[in-house]
């Protein structure tokens, strides 16, 4: 069985392990989602695999998984968009005022 990580620890499949790709992927987002958790990188063999734009393959040496808290997820994309907000809104002259935290 090739080697797959999550969050750098060996998985142990109980069972027999999954024979492509794709099992592998949705075996690890059933267990996350069970957890409040979510998949945010998944390396096949060094390179990033999604199942939305990748080639399903049986043949692969390792698998790196990452995952994120839900809670984690929402927070980056929350920061993310107030930061396009405020770069777009600085390129039409908006300036921000200061906020004091008293």
């Amino acid at each position: 069985m090739p080697e797959v990580l999550l969050d750098s620890e060996p998985i142990d499949f109980q069972g027999p392990p999954p024979s492509s790709i794709a099992q592998v992927w949705n075996l690890v987002e059933n267990h996350l989602g069970q957890h409040g958790a979510l998949i945010e990188q998944f390396l096949v063999d060094g390179d990033a695999w999604s199942p939305e734009g990748s080639e399903d393959s049986e043949g692969f040496a390792s698998i790196e998984i990452k995952s994120i808290s839900q809670t984690e997820s929402v927070a980056r994309m929350v920061r993310d968009l107030r930061s396009q907000r405020e770069h777009s809104l600085g390129r039409w002259g908006y300036s921000f005022p200061e906020r004091s935290l008293g």
